[in-house]
């Protein structure tokens, strides 16, 4: 059956059910379900990272492919950084659903002007955020557009952070 605790409980193993308390600052989670993407690729459109932190084995990478391995919450946010060369003004990032609960979609987007002053490289960013339920084994991506993708590239310190908040 459930255990309720209440007061001090030391060294009981695996208990279930409700907990109505203070979490003490020794308590350790065993079940960390979180990742750091960086190092973006600077091509246009899909964003692939080259160093992944955190919980590599519950969010996998492929490519520009995202696995969330364990379902649950999941807290996802994304940082464009924009370099803009030419005459374009305006840039979107997307958090976009590859395959799963949300089917083939975007579930978040952001967007910036980047203006283009005086034939100097100018920059822009804007940050995607994204808090819903995802089955295991959803993948998704994040990819930016513009106007013109001649004109606008990703810079390499974007990056991405996701978070198993609740199972």
């Amino acid at each position: 059956g459930d255990t309720t605790l209440a007061g001090t409980a030391n060294n009981i193993g695996t208990a279930t059910g409700t907990f109505n308390g203070t979490i003490g600052s020794s308590a350790s989670f065993t079940d960390k379900v979180y990742a750091q993407l960086n190092n973006c690729s600077t091509t246009y459109g899909d964003m692939s990272f080259g160093t992944v932190t955190g919980d590599t084995t519950n969010i996998t990478v492929s490519g520009a492919n995202v696995t969330l391995v364990k379902g649950g919450i999941y807290l996802i946010s994304c940082c464009f950084n924009w370099r803009n060369d030419g005459s374009e003004r305006y840039c979107w990032g997307h958090i976009t659903s590859v395959s799963g609960t949300y089917s083939t979609s975007i579930i978040a987007t952001c967007n910036d002007e980047v203006a283009y002053v005086d034939s100097d490289t100018s920059y822009g960013g804007a940050t995607a955020t994204y808090v819903g339920t995802f089955a295991a084994n959803d993948v998704i991506k994040f990819n930016y557009v513009s106007g013109d993708e001649a004109d606008v590239t990703n810079r390499a310190d974007s990056h991405a952070s996701i978070i198993r908040i609740f199972n």
